[in-house]
């Protein structure tokens, strides 16, 4: 069929099959002006004098035309027939179109989310095989070399901070025991007692070791002055020797409510070990209230 360029209207001879009943965008060769063409849009043929222009660097196909004679007309030079050209239309690409802000938007975070979902990909595998040399590893662990990597996992001991915080809180938790626990310490340890004294700590409870044994009392007067005299033994039930600390008399009560609190130095300074001495004591006007005695040693 032949098709017109609708702006310079040049004429192309182009295959039936080339352009569908929908329709088919062409080129122009000459003027570059692009349309949709038709089949209903072809034109009758021209006659061979008429031009037909081409598409530059494409196959022509000549078509000759019979050569009409002139009735009634002498003899002259007839032109001989100009061949129509023939050639295939050329058919314009769609140029690619600019993609607009939000596709571009949407394709890089695409591909954001994709390399992201790469990464992750990647760190479970290196974490899966992390895993598998570690479970290879507790495989041919000892039961207490099993025991240490479940304190240290447990206490996550992996990172040198968190050992830093668990050694300060050992250290502070170890010395609030050896402070609370100084007068145990010092009755099984004897020498941790020089330790404590070294930080002005008391961890001796005054006469420990020391027992009363035998002790009466005796209530009389003299000189129209009430006394009440204590006496008894002291017995040493250690295996060292021990300084006999200031004796405490505590007069209480009926209902054991403190009247009267009296310190009195022995006369007896140490006692050696397993040994046992007596001791008495003179009390000048006590509460006259006094129903019960306690003895006991002071600092």
């Amino acid at each position: 069929m032949l098709l017109n360029c609708p702006n310079c209207k040049t004429t192309y001879d182009v295959r039936d099959d080339l352009v569908p009943s929908k329709g088919k965008k062409l080129r122009c060769a000459r003027c570059s002006t692009i349309w949709t063409a038709y089949p209903v849009d072809a034109v009758e043929k021209k006659t061979p004098e008429e031009e037909i222009k081409v598409l530059p660097e494409e196959t022509l196909v000549a078509v000759e035309q019979p050569q009409e004679k002139i009735k009634n007309a002498p003899d002259m030079d007839v032109p001989e027939p100009q061949p129509v050209i023939r050639q295939e239309p050329v058919f314009e690409k769609p140029k690619p179109q600019p993609l607009p802000e939000e596709t571009v938007k949407k394709e890089e975070t695409t591909g954001e989310a994709e390399k992201k979902e790469e990464d992750v990909k990647e760190i479970f595998a290196r974490l899966a095989s992390k895993n598998e040399e570690v479970f290879k590893q507790e495989q041919k662990q000892t039961g207490v070399e099993k025991a240490k990597s479940a304190v240290s996992r447990f206490f996550g001991l992996a990172r040198s901070q968190n050992r830093t915080i668990l050694f300060v809180l050992s250290a502070a938790i170890f010395v609030l025991l050896m402070f609370y626990a100084r007068f145990g310490i010092t009755r099984i340890m004897p020498f941790m007692s020089h330790v404590y004294a070294a930080f002005n700590i008391k961890s001796v409870i005054p006469g420990y070791g020391l027992e009363f044994e035998n002790v009466t009392r005796r209530e009389y007067e003299e000189d129209y002055v009430a006394k009440i005299e204590i006496k008894g033994f002291i017995s040493n039930k250690t295996s060292s020797s021990i300084n006999i600390p200031i004796l405490e008399i505590n007069m209480l009560d009926k209902d054991t409510n403190i009247l009267q609190v009296l310190n009195e130095n022995l006369r007896i300074k140490q006692l050696f070990p397993e040994e046992r001495r007596a001791f008495s004591v003179i009390i000048t006007k006590p509460a006259p209230m006094t129903k019960y005695i306690l003895l006991t040693f002071a600092e």
